[in-house]
């Protein structure tokens, strides 16, 4: 039920079950934490987030690799990229999921040039990707490609200013050659 709630767009109401959860059966699994860390990333609630991973760390259960993405995935969107890339280090095993999340957060607070490092470092692995990694990454591309022409010419004003206009015209992706 708690699952339902997160993904059809009541992460506030998956918390709340994920609390009456924690009231009634104390110990919990990582089908729970998962469904928990999705609902805090969701609603951009790092504390929460933070009791939650401290749950995960004090269970009995090692935490499966949808725990760990869910975590990189909070952690990063939130910004505490430092914690990310902790929990990212110490995941047993990386797939292309547990790079998109990321890659993802790195790009929605504007790391672009952590989130091509990155994408670098997942290619380097021999990782494959998905839709989704190439879905997030061309923006970046375009980005960086925006903010290098700027820098190159002396102008690293004209850069950003490029940029942005590119991304009020078409805010998903937008790319030129010159």
């Amino acid at each position: 039920m708690g699952i339902g709630y997160s993904r059809n767009g009541y992460p506030k109401e998956a918390l709340f079950l994920y609390h009456e959860m924690v009231c009634r059966f104390g110990q919990l699994g990582n089908f729970a934490f998962s469904m928990a860390l999705k609902a805090c990333s969701d609603l951009g609630d790092l504390r929460t987030g933070r009791a939650v991973h401290a749950q995960v760390v004090k269970a009995t259960e090692d935490p499966d690799q949808v725990v760990n993405n869910a975590l990189v995935r909070l952690y990063s969107e939130d910004g505490c990229f430092e914690e990310a890339i902790r929990v990212f280090d110490e995941m047993p095993q990386r797939n292309v999921v547990s790079w998109n999340s990321l890659i993802g957060g790195l790009v929605k607070k504007d790391g672009v040039f952590e989130a091509m490092e990155a994408f670098r470092i997942m290619q380097g692995k021999g990782m494959g990707f998905s839709w989704v990694t190439l879905t997030t990454i061309l923006p970046v591309c375009a980005r960086v490609t925006a903010l290098v022409s700027g820098k190159e010419d002396g102008n690293e004003e004209r850069g950003w200013m490029q940029l942005a206009s590119c991304q009020e015209q078409n805010p998903y992706f937008c790319c030129w050659w010159e």
